[in-house]
């Protein structure tokens, strides 16, 4: 049997009982991961010490960065793991820059 209904959010009444169910189900389904995609960005944003994200990252942001993920292979994981657990070197600087007096200008 075929049915030739358009799925529409719009015109949802109009689907066939079966068809409506599994199209409520994906509304939920949608949904939920809506949510955990606004969940993972907020806790990235939120982050600090260091800040690994802009003040206005959100979820939007979340999933252009997933589009760019690639996996990561073990030893590049070993890598950043090292780089992340290392504490935070400071640098002395001594500097003597000369003494200039705004006056005789």
């Amino acid at each position: 049997m075929k049915v030739g209904v358009f799925l529409c959010q719009e015109r949802e009444e109009h689907l066939p009982l079966n068809l409506n169910y599994r199209w409520s189900d994906y509304l939920k389904i949608k949904e939920n991961i809506e949510e955990y995609f606004t969940k993972c960005a907020s806790e990235i944003k939120n982050r600090g010490n260091p800040q690994v994200a802009s003040p206005t990252y959100n979820k939007q942001s979340f999933k252009e960065d997933m589009n760019k993920v690639s996996k990561l292979s073990k030893d590049e994981i070993r890598k950043y793991e090292k780089t992340i657990k290392e504490d935070r070197k400071d640098i002395e600087v001594n500097l003597k820059l000369p003494v200039i007096n705004g006056c005789h200008y």
